[in-house]
């Protein structure tokens, strides 16, 4: 075991420690769902359980380690890196950053009054959405949650209270499709405890909420049988015990409807989503509300951060929870087959237990984000770094700012709005 991934390891328990170790039944067995061993995992001497390892919470910051040393970019090969401007989140921080190649900061968004930023999206005209939360005493997190435009100056176009996270999606009509959340009763699947559903809402052009689904609902229907993994009922970060049975963490409106008639399920209405409790990626059908494709379980295992890819595949961040080491994959979702991968040569020396992005890039390379070590950089096809970053950003314990995901946009589209060639819409 490489020291980085003994002292992740540390770190893992010890957090473990402080979670209440609850274990499922199957899903059928309503009654067993939740039984709680009074002696946490870190106290029994015993590695933590994957339910336990799913409801650790996200962080801000992490200590630098053996990377301590390592700030900005430090790595560049300009002659195989794609070109390009790096739009990265950083979720303690209350900001976003566009970066060039070499790691200088562009501009930045914020807002006042934050307490953190779950994830930020570039849209077509220049404009920005986030996903945010809040900095208000007296209110649980849901109620903080919002989601916001600004323009490209970070002037504040609207922003809407709702109980969003992780991610959103810039739709047909300069729409947005945001992953939110809230309570229901679901004794079938999670026994007496609440369920602690995913939704996709859609918001107009003004931030209206103009329609809602439950993903629980689309799940369940079909047409095609899902089955459900089990999942324990933890506290959530609002302070309440249920069952997170999801946990969608991206989603993305298909981006090539002209592929449809070569891979079907590209069809111009199909959304892309991750579920991170369900060790799933999934196709659904936003016209008639069908799940259309699922895969992943027993391959994945707490995964991130999927993408629709031109030629017809899937690119997904798989964090490996079971396994200790994390790796991207691209699957054909005709077959299920995963036709490339990448992973370290040691495998514990890439691993982000939570978070973490993949983006397929032009020149065929791939950018990755390690979230939790703070850490992106760009892989050939064979395999080779070619472009690598640290975050600069500490807090005063000197610990390392987390990124949430990073993405590169075309240097002719940056280019562009910095010159004003494209105003924001108002």
């Amino acid at each position: 075991m490489t020291p980085r991934a003994a002292s992740l390891l540390g770190l893992v328990l010890l957090a473990a420690a402080g979670c209440g170790g609850q274990t499922t039944g199957p899903p059928d067995s309503a009654a067993s769902t939740t039984t709680t061993d009074p002696s946490p995992a870190g106290e029994r001497g015993e590695m933590p359980s994957v339910d336990d390892l799913r409801a650790l919470p996200y962080t801000g910051f992490t200590a630098a380690g053996e990377d301590r040393d390592k700030s900005g970019v430090v790595v560049l090969d300009r002659a195989r890196s794609e070109p390009g401007y790096n739009l990265t989140t950083h979720r303690s921080l209350c900001s976003a950053e566009l970066l060039s190649a070499t790691g200088r900061a562009l501009i930045q968004w914020t807002l006042p009054h934050c307490r953190q930023w779950s994830n930020i999206l570039l849209l077509e005209n220049g404009d920005v959405a986030v996903i945010g939360m809040d900095e208000e005493p007296g209110l649980k997190p849901y109620e903080l949650r919002y989601v916001a435009r600004l323009g490209w100056s970070g002037e504040l176009r609207w922003k809407r209270r709702l109980p969003a996270h992780h991610d959103l999606s810039e739709t047909p009509g300069e729409g947005l499709l945001v992953l939110t959340a809230g309570y229901r009763d679901a004794p079938e699947i999670a026994g007496s405890e609440r369920l602690y559903d995913n939704r996709l809402t859609l918001l107009g052009r003004g931030g209206e909420v103009l329609e809602e689904v439950s993903a629980y609902d689309l799940f369940r229907a079909g047409p095609f049988p899902f089955t459900f993994q089990p999942v324990a009922a933890k506290e959530t970060q609002d302070g309440d015990v249920a069952v997170d049975l999801f946990h969608l963490n991206s989603v993305q409106w298909n981006p090539y409807p002209e592929l449809a008639d070569r891979y079907p399920l590209f069809g111009p209405d199909n959304v892309l989503v991750c579920s991170r409790h369900q060790d799933t990626v999934a196709i659904l059908d936003w016209r008639t509300k069908e799940l259309v494709w699922a895969w992943g379980q027993g391959v994945l295992s707490g995964p991130h951060d999927a993408s629709w890819l031109a030629n017809g595949h899937l690119l997904v961040f798989d964090n490996g929870l079971e396994r200790g080491w994390s790796r991207v994959v691209e699957v054909d979702p005709a077959t299920g087959e995963i036709v490339w991968q990448y992973r370290d040569e040691q495998p514990e020396g890439f691993f982000t237990l939570s978070r973490g992005s993949a983006q397929r890039l032009a020149n065929g390379d791939t950018l990755i984000a390690e979230s939790d070590r703070g850490r992106a950089f760009e892989v050939t096809p064979d395999g080779e770094i070619v472009w690598e970053y640290f975050s600069p950003h500490v807090n005063e314990q000197d610990e390392r700012a987390t990124i949430v995901r990073m993405k590169r946009h075309p240097a002719a589209e940056i280019d562009a709005f910095r010159a004003g060639h494209r105003p924001a819409s108002q």
